[in-house]
């Protein structure tokens, strides 16, 4: 219950991160996502979802609900390798 209370509210944000990490791969589809990503990186929810992963650790509801193996080390490896699609998408 916890982890659809919180997806609700980041539904964009999990999208693409979920897939690679349940894929095992480096890509996930980008959508608004990534959008908001290159166009607000003042405001990235990319880097707002990593800051939120660090500060909690493994009591970030989503490694609690067992999101990325229970593990936000496996996120932040995720995460990381994400970024790099991210960082390549050009939207104009």
């Amino acid at each position: 219950r916890l982890l659809c209370l919180y997806l609700r509210q980041t539904p964009h944000e999990f999208s693409g991160l979920a897939y690679a990490d349940i894929t095992d791969c480096h890509w996930g589809p980008p959508g608004r996502f990534a959008w908001k990503h290159s166009s607000r990186a003042y405001m990235s929810p990319y880097v707002t979802l990593v800051e939120e992963a660090t500060g909690m650790g493994d009591n970030w509801p989503a490694v609690k609900a067992g999101l990325f193996r229970g593990s936000t080390q496996r996120f932040l490896d995720v995460a990381g390798k994400y970024k790099r699609l991210l960082d390549g998408l050009h939207w104009w």
